[in-house]
């Protein structure tokens, strides 16, 4: 499962993506937590994510943040934890509701194509 948990301006959002052994999406996650510091939301992020791989049955997982691998292979997580912060919500979608904007995004990690930001 991919995490992000960007703070900003005493705000946070953590996004997550769950994906099978091939990198496709089995779900996505969204929430806009109370944090105190950018450290924090990151520790959400990791909790939330275990938290709701155990509720959901979901076993033999690895947790992969932007602190352990490269950002531009994380953009998909980043995006989702940008979206649960702009629109202060929690939300959870599933691959048949995926936003364009994330799916273009996650079929770029898929290709191995970096996502370069501005």
């Amino acid at each position: 499962m991919n995490i992000d948990g960007p703070y900003k301006n005493e705000s946070a959002g953590l996004g997550g993506i769950l994906r099978d052994d091939q990198g496709s999406p089995i779900a996505t996650i969204g929430q806009f937590p109370t944090a105190s510091s950018a450290l924090h939301v990151e520790l959400l992020a990791t909790l939330y994510a275990l938290q709701w791989c155990r509720a959901n049955n979901h076993k033999n997982i690895i947790i992969e943040s932007d602190s352990e691998v490269m950002r531009e292979q994380n953009k998909a997580a980043d995006w989702l934890a940008k979206e649960a912060l702009a629109y202060k919500s929690d939300f959870f979608w599933t691959p048949p509701h995926i936003h364009k904007k994330l799916h273009a995004l996650i079929h770029l990690e898929l290709k191995g194509i970096p996502y370069l930001r501005n």
